[in-house]
């Protein structure tokens, strides 16, 4: 039966859409980023202005539509102009990251965001520190290191360390892993400029970084 149907969106299309809703706006002030773009080139979009995501050649629409992706609603609109952003150019290669070593980030983010929700109640951001080895660090009284793992390191001699939203950064790392990404580059502009989670192929996460006083 499955023979005789055209399917116009890729076997992945439903996972893309699951990963995709996470970073689509949850309040009410911008209605318009509730939506995920499925845009004229086959790449789907999604940001709430802290984070944003890029999952390319994905469906198969000739033209830009706006999906809900609770409702499944069907829409059309000036969503903002999202390419250019999540596709900076001038970013270094900080770290990559073998499948393997991604999921051991993403597990080491899940128990952090536990961690911090149970025992450090109004903290929503972590740190990595660039030093001779790359270190994930919770400051406060109840100070936690962990030494990430790595394929490759490149140090960047301006960018000692930055923080960001751990959910945020667990929710990049969910969405590689869950798209199957075989290894992702850690894109580093600035301190404070966006950092991007890239495959190299299909899948490029971004999120902004969190100025700590």
């Amino acid at each position: 039966m499955r023979k005789s149907l055209n399917f116009i969106h890729k076997d992945n299309y439903g996972e893309a859409m699951k990963v995709a809703k996470k970073f689509t706006d949850k309040g009410t002030f911008r209605p318009i980023l509730q939506f995920v773009l499925h845009d004229k080139n086959k790449s789907i979009y999604a940001t709430d202005s802290h984070r944003a995501i890029q999952i390319k050649d994905i469906h198969g629409f000739d033209k830009d539509y706006l999906v809900h992706p609770n409702t499944l609603e069907f829409a059309t609109g000036n969503y903002p102009e999202i390419d250019d952003k999540i596709n900076f150019s001038g970013g270094e290669k900080v770290i990559t990251l073998t499948k393997e070593q991604i999921g051991i980030w993403l597990q080491m983010h899940r128990s952090l965001n536990q961690v911090i929700r149970q025992s450090y109640k109004g903290r929503e951001h972590v740190s990595i520190e660039f030093k001779e080895n790359i270190q994930l660090k919770i400051n406060g009284e109840n100070e936690i290191t962990i030494n990430l793992p790595y394929e490759e390191y490149h140090r960047k001699e301006d960018v000692d360390v930055i923080s960001y939203n751990v959910t945020y950064m667990r929710d990049c790392l969910e969405a590689h892993a869950k798209l199957g990404s075989n290894h992702v580059d850690l894109i580093i502009k600035s301190k404070m400029r966006p950092i991007a989670i890239d495959n190299g192929d299909n899948v490029r996460c971004l999120l902004l970084p969190v100025r700590i006083y």
